[in-house]
């Protein structure tokens, strides 16, 4: 049997009558006991680093991972696109500021900040929707032209996607999650964010999610995921998996599923990600408990 939230999730996303997928549920049950599993003690410092080859790819279904992503090897040359971060994005000096930021500071500190080109093109800087602590983060990849002209996240129609999924959860915007993106300007005509990009605004999102203390980070996107883990894999090899993750000091469940806007690009991956959030339901119910 569903429970009622996870028929409510069904039903907001128009999927049909339920008895389609429970049989996909319950195999995502037993995956579940599988890969939810303790990580094994973090061996890396807590400083930004730049994941091995060998050390991000999966060894056995129990992925684990405590590595975390990394600054450019160099410093990123100006382009003539606009696309360009300044070579003081890296110092330590930079670095540490934001390290000991307050949650009111990264908020001016993210309004205020010029380090990279495409702020020059933004309307506003969008640092991120919640307080302090939350239990749930969810990630998105940049803001798009509406959460530009706002300055909220996910406030277009894939917000609008969002908020209906969480709302059939019984979460709240705001008040029972967090919501952050991985760069905190919009990239011109929605590109994805480059790695020079979400490494120079990884000192924000890493200091917001120390101050959050999150059990549990949704990472919504292939862009989310790659500035999580450092690596660039597909979202099918990580979907349905909960991977403890040492980030931003501590560890945390890290779970992978589509961005609302690929849902509303490909409706038929709906069915998918109804899998992906009942696993998000599951696990962050477990943390609590724990």
């Amino acid at each position: 049997m569903l429970d009622e939230r996870k028929s409510a999730l069904w039903q907001a996303l128009g999927l049909g009558p339920e008895w389609v997928l429970r049989e996909e549920l319950q195999e995502l049950q037993h995956k579940q006991a599988q890969v939810n599993v303790p990580a094994p003690a973090p061996t890396a410092p807590a400083a930004l680093l730049q994941p091995s080859a060998a050390s991000a790819r999966p060894q056995s279904p129990a992925i684990t991972s405590h590595r975390v992503p990394a600054q450019p090897k160099k410093t990123p040359a100006r382009r003539k696109e606009g696309r360009g971060v300044a070579p003081d994005a890296f110092s330590p000096v930079r670095t540490e500021k934001i390290k000991n930021f307050s949650w009111t500071e990264i908020i001016s500190g993210v309004k205020n900040c010029h380090i990279c080109d495409i702020s020059s093109h933004r309307i506003c800087a969008v640092p991120g929707e919640g307080t302090p602590p939350k239990d749930l983060v969810l990630i998105g990849e940049a803001p798009g032209a509406e959460e530009d002209r706002q300055g909220i996240p996910f406030c277009g129609p894939s917000g609008k996607l969002l908020t209906t999924i969480l709302h059939a959860i019984g979460l709240e915007r705001g008040k029972d999650l967090a919501i952050l993106n991985t760069i905190k300007c919009r990239p011109p005509m929605n590109a994805d964010p480059s790695a020079e990009e979400m490494a120079a605004c990884w000192s924000f999102l890493e200091r917001q999610l120390e101050l959050m203390d999150p059990k549990v980070i949704v990472a919504m996107g292939k862009p989310a995921a790659k500035s999580l883990f450092g690596t660039d894999e597909t979202l099918t090899s990580r979907r349905q998996k909960v991977f403890d993750m040492v980030i931003a000091g501590k560890s945390r469940k890290v779970i992978v599923t589509y961005h609302p806007a690929a849902l509303l690009r490909n409706p038929s991956d709906k069915r998918k990600a109804w899998v992906d959030w009942c696993l998000v339901l599951d696990t962050l119910n477990k943390a609590r408990n724990e």
